[in-house]
C-alpha cells in the first residue's frame, strides 16, 4: 500500500479521503498493524485497478520531438496528396467542360443546318431522316447542355476552393521542428 501511494505522489491523508477512511487507518496499515475493512478495501483495489489500467495504456515515453515530426510529416503527407487529387481533378473537370461546349456547338450547329434542309427539301422520305437526326441532336443536347455545363462549372470552383484551402493548411505546418 506504500509503495503504490508514493508511486502516485500522495499523502497518507490523501489515500484516506479517497477510500475513506482516516490517515491513522493507513499508517497502521502500511506498518501492518490493521487491515482495511472489506468496503473500504475494495475502494482501494478499485483505485488500485484504475491506476493500473491508465498505466497499461500509457506508451512508453518516446522523445515529444521526435514524434511531433513524424505526425508532421504524415500530415504534410497527406495534405500534398490531396493537393495533387484536387489538381488531377479540376484539370479532369475542365477538359469536361471544354468537351461539353464543344459539343453543344456542333450540335447546334447540326440542328440549324437540319432546319435548312427541313425547309428546303420536299422529299418525303429524306423529310423523315432530317426529323430522326433532328430528335437525335436534340436528345444529346441534354448531356452538354449550358445547364451542364453550369454544373461543371460548379464543381471546377468547389474543387479549385477545396484545393486552396488545403495549401494553405499545409503552408501552416512547420517545416521542421
Amino acid at each position: 500500500m506504500k509503495e503504490f501511494r508514493l508511486t502516485m505522489g500522495l499523502t497518507q491523508a490523501d489515500l484516506a479521503k479517497l477510500i475513506g477512511v482516516s490517515q491513522s487507518m493507513i499508517a497502521r496499515c502500511e506498518s501492518k498493524k490493521r487491515e482495511l475493512a472489506a468496503p473500504a478495501h475494495l475502494r482501494y483495489l478499485t483505485l488500485y485497478k484504475t491506476w493500473l489500467d491508465h498505466h497499461k495504456q500509457r506508451k512508453p515515453s518516446k522523445d515529444f520531438s521526435a514524434e511531433l515530426i513524424k505526425q508532421n510529416g504524415q500530415t504534410r503527407e497527406l495534405l500534398s496528396k490531396r493537393i495533387k487529387d484536387l489538381e488531377f481533378q479540376i484539370k479532369r473537370l475542365n477538359r469536361l467542360l471544354q468537351q461539353q461546349r464543344n459539343r453543344f456547338e456542333e450540335i447546334q450547329k447540326l440542328s440549324s443546318m437540319l432546319e435548312v434542309w427541313q425547309q428546303a427539301i420536299d422529299y418525303r422520305g429524306a423529310q423523315i431522316w432530317i426529323n430522326y437526326l433532328a430528335q437525335n441532336s436534340i436528345s444529346k443536347l441534354k448531356h452538354c447542355s449550358p445547364s451542364q455545363q453550369q454544373l461543371v462549372v460548379l464543381q471546377i470552383r468547389n474543387a479549385k476552393s477545396l484545393l486552396l484551402h488545403t495549401q494553405k493548411i499545409m503552408k501552416t505546418l512547420p517545416k521542421t521542428l
